[in-house]
């Protein structure tokens, strides 16, 4: 039988962190406006980036629904979704010197130790702490309302 990861029994161990809290020590704030749309990227420094994604593949199912409709969010991951296109799920995509190395879902109040796969050491830990993506967000810029909120650290790096 196999064993839960350590981020899973992180996850299964913590309570869920309130959206508006400040980072835990040793972490940075990341906090985005999404109106340029998605897929959106955020630099975390000079060679890592994250991406945030909606990969859904139902852009026609996008452009005819209400802008502002709420798509995903960190308030009701459970929920029934918008349209044709059930339950939505984000995805957070770690980039280093421009190739992609690393995606997770994105689960509010899980450590995330970015990239994942067991080829390649963890270089950062992400907390998700709140998002919300409407359909505007999914067809391009210009939507209101879609943010994303999470705090990061490089692993290996002490807290102050």
């Amino acid at each position: 039988m196999a064993l839960p990861s350590p981020t899973l029994l992180r996850h299964l161990e913590t309570s869920l962190p309130d959206a508006t809290a400040a980072p835990p020590a040793g972490y940075q704030l990341l906090e985005a406006n999404l109106g340029d749309g998605l897929p959106a990227r955020f630099a975390l420094d000079a060679r890592l980036t994250l991406a945030l994604v909606v990969p859904t593949g139902l852009a026609r199912t996008w452009l005819a629904t209400d802008p502002d409709a709420v798509v995903c969010s960190s308030d009701d991951e459970g929920g029934p979704g918008v349209a044709d296109a059930g339950r939505v799920s984000a995805r957070l995509v770690l980039i280093a010197d421009e190739r992609r190395v690393g995606a997770s879902p994105l689960v509010r109040g899980a450590e995330l130790l970015m990239p994942s796969d067991a080829g390649r050491p963890a270089e950062i830990s992400v907390l998700p702490l709140g998002w919300r993506i409407t359909a505007g967000a999914m067809v391009g810029p210009g939507s209101t309302g879609s943010w994303l909120r999470l705090a990061w650290r490089r692993i290996g790096v002490a807290a102050p």
